[in-house]
């Protein structure tokens, strides 16, 4: 979508997000990368979309979320474990950690997962009924090593917990859906409205997640023992036509 404010969350990683969390002019959505326009009225659809997924939260579970940023759609998931009776524990720089409630059954840590330092603060804890990754693999992505990170993530699974690794940008996705009537028409209303067919479709660099890395993650997690699915986001999300979730489940 056409947004004016869109071009500085092009090519951010982790220390700019310490950056934003500190800058008073930006909103809590834009601090976590976002303009409002892609977050305003859409918390509760994700928050139903995340239960749908790895269930409803339930007294004494334990739960993480790695990089929650400090919208509220990470108040109200914390806001919802500590009703429920969970534990959660949230991974981030300091800084967004610091704009987030301080309550009973909160655990904070700060660093970049998946750090050695953050490692070996989770190895020696509980492992986790429900881990949860939302809107932030692309730029992990970018900054860790996949594999390192899948692996170390589903070491922290409890048997029977989930993983979700949720709202990835796939721009094989993003390709098949411009070349679709429909989104010619999204296209042209949001995007350019001069551009032929041909030129909507663009060229997948190592920068980018294509079916090939969301594949190869789920064969990866089936070959250590983890059942793996491609899975879609609910159509009411913002960006459902170009981005899907993985979702993990240790037997």
């Amino acid at each position: 979508m056409k947004d004016s404010n869109y071009t500085k969350f092009i090519d951010i990683g982790f220390n700019d997000f310490k950056k934003f969390a500190s800058d008073d002019n930006l909103s809590a959505n834009e601090k976590v990368g976002f303009p409002d326009s892609y977050r305003e009225g859409y918390v509760s659809h994700i928050l139903e979309d995340i239960d749908s997924k790895i269930g409803v939260i339930t007294p004494n579970e334990q739960v993480l979320d790695i990089g929650p940023g400090c919208s509220s759609l990470a108040s109200d998931y914390i806001a919802k474990c500590t009703k429920a009776g969970s534990q959660i524990t949230l991974i981030d720089s300091q800084e967004m950690l610091d704009l987030l409630p301080d309550l009973p059954g909160v655990t904070k840590i700060a660093g970049f997962y998946p750090s050695q330092d953050i490692m070996d603060k989770l190895i020696v804890g509980a492992r986790f009924d429900k881990i949860i990754c939302y809107s932030v693999f692309h730029y992990i992505f970018i900054e860790a090593n996949v594999w390192t990170f899948l692996d170390l993530t589903l070491d922290l699974l409890k048997p029977g917990g989930r993983f979700l690794l949720a709202d990835i940008p796939n721009f094989s996705m993003r390709n098949r859906f411009f070349a679709s009537d429909d989104g010619a028409d999204f296209y042209k209303k949001f995007v350019n409205s001069n551009d032929s067919s041909a030129d909507r479709q663009s060229k997948i660099c190592d920068t980018q997640i294509d079916d090939g890395v969301l594949i190869g993650m789920i064969l990866r997690a089936r070959n250590r023992g983890v059942h793996a699915y491609i899975v879609p986001q609910n159509p009411l999300l913002p960006m459902s036509n170009r981005r899907e979730d993985l979702l993990f489940i240790k037997p």
